[in-house]
């Protein structure tokens, strides 16, 4: 009877062995980030940016946060180029009349200018200006000189503008040559580029060779040339902005001499202008404002103004970003969002993929959005060593303050692998190292008494433990007999 219960005892504990050893002695494995973030993809020749990346990872339990941004600002990004604005002024013998408030047409066009550069400043984080005078009498590029190369230091931009009410006015006005030259310091970047002409005359020369002051053919040609290249600058992508004052019967030389002694030469000064700038509705490059020289700083410092930031500053509207999920992840992945958008709504109706839209961005303003990846099984071998893009790809429909409609799309991906953690081998002891073994072949198979054996394995070593066949045939067998063993006595002998 008690050899039967030890019998009955041994083959249930056998039993209990076989269903609760482990099959191998497996190592930890966790979700390891691969590539944190995709391509940065930028908007608005540099003025706003999109991009996607991992922010937080819980490697143990397979889980990675990621965030998506959208980003009406260049400031996060030292590989887009600031913006570039260049001040061509006039310094021609007429910019030294005096206006009705006593101050001279340059000096009034110069502390305009120096609060407009201020005011732009102000409100971009990434710009860079440039300062070019011009003059005449010289019908070749050297009537235009260059006073300030591209900065983005306020001060000395500031200062370098200052400093041009120290300089003498001069005879005459090669508008030509100031263009150009105020062109040659824009650099090649992709990134938006403004020229801001301030003038107070039609051109007396050009950089052809061309000089006249009266009404001419070769005036004509002046003014055909100087026409030409301000349409060069706008199909080059420069945009320009043109000023031109002190044409009306009411600007005085000095005091009580009129700038113009009477109507047809004032007219005549007009149609000229007209065939070179356009007019205010239909200009020949991009803005072009004919005003008195009275109401010359309110037009440089809110209408230029204007026009310089939404050139520069656009805001983004009828924003819709689309995430697509590969098949990896729609069928090994949990997905979870965290929360809201910081701006927007978001709406995610089918497995493959999510939407974020957006009204509005304004210049300066960010939005994000996060989302969690968890990794429904950790054990599953089939994505053991894998890479995998935790998204397909990121489209991005806008539109910007004109309403001209922009597409995009991003690529690449953030990336992650479910890795298996080898614990490291033991560091070889200095004596057991190569260089300090005899050279023979019984070094490398023979070890002293009581040496450490570090010898690394060619071959893949065997998992340790009871193996998955071994086990089944164990828990198969004991069911066997034991069904066999009842068959044959009694149950009541066990009692």
């Amino acid at each position: 009877m008690k050899i039967k219960k030890f019998t009955f005892s041994i083959l249930l504990f056998v039993i209990i062995i076989s269903i609760f050893s482990n099959t191998y002695a497996a190592n930890p494995v966790k979700l390891e980030v691969v590539k944190k973030a995709s391509e940065t993809k930028y908007l608005l020749e540099g003025q706003a940016f999109v991009s996607k990346q991992i922010v937080s990872s819980d490697p143990d339990n397979g889980e990675v946060t990621i965030e998506l941004k959208v980003s009406n600002s260049s400031g996060e990004s030292e590989e887009i180029a600031a913006n570039e604005i260049v001040f061509v002024i006039d310094n021609s013998s007429s910019m030294g009349y005096i206006a009705a408030d006593g101050k001279t047409r340059k000096a009034k066009t110069i502390e305009s200018a120096s609060k407009l550069a201020e005011d732009i400043f102000n409100v971009s984080s990434s710009v860079k200006m440039g300062l070019v005078d011009f003059c005449g009498g010289n019908p070749t590029l050297n009537a235009a000189t260059v006073r300030q190369e591209l900065t983005n230091n306020k001060t000395k931009y500031l200062e370098s503008l200052q400093n041009e009410l120290d300089r003498k006015v001069q005879f005459g006005t090669n508008i030509d040559a100031g263009l150009l030259v105020g062109k040659s310091l824009f650099s090649s970047a992709k990134n938006n580029k403004v020229l801001i002409l301030l003038t107070d005359g039609v051109p007396t020369d050009d950089t052809q060779g061309n000089f006249s002051n009266e009404v001419s053919e070769t005036h004509t040609l002046i003014c055909q040339n100087t026409k030409k290249t301000l349409q060069d600058l706008k199909n080059s992508g420069i945009y320009t902005i043109t000023l031109l004052t002190g044409m009306n019967m009411q600007e005085e030389i000095s005091p009580g001499r009129p700038a113009f002694s009477n109507e047809e030469e004032l007219k005549v000064n007009l149609d000229a202008a007209e065939s070179i700038f356009g007019t205010s509705e239909n200009p020949t490059a991009d803005k072009y404002y004919l005003v008195s020289t009275t109401d010359l700083e309110k037009v440089i410092t809110d209408d230029i103004l204007k026009d310089v930031t939404e050139k520069i500053l656009k805001t983004l509207k009828n924003i819709k970003l689309s995430d697509y999920f590969p098949d990896v992840i729609i069928n090994n992945f949990n997905y979870t969002a965290d929360g809201n958008p910081s701006k927007g709504e978001y709406s995610k109706e089918k497995d493959s993929s999510f939407d974020w839209t957006i009204d509005e961005l304004k210049p300066g303003e960010l939005a994000t959005f996060r989302y969690k990846l968890k990794i429904k099984d950790m054990n599953n071998q089939e994505l053991l060593d894998k890479i995998i893009d935790t998204n397909e790809k990121v489209t991005l429909a806008y539109e910007d303050d004109e309403e001209k409609s922009y597409t995009d799309e991003i690529t690449t991906s953030p990336s992650v692998r479910l890795k298996e953690i080898v614990p490291e081998s033991p560091s070889p002891s200095p004596s057991s190292s190569p260089s300090s073994q005899p050279k023979n072949e019984s070094s490398s198979t023979t070890q002293p008494k009581g040496s450490q054996d570090n010898t690394v394995s060619k071959e893949p070593l065997p998992k340790t433990g009871v193996s998955a066949i071994v086990c089944a045939f164990i828990f198969s067998f004991s069911i066997i007999s034991l069904f066999v063993y009842a068959r044959t006595k009694k149950f009541d002998d066990f009692k």
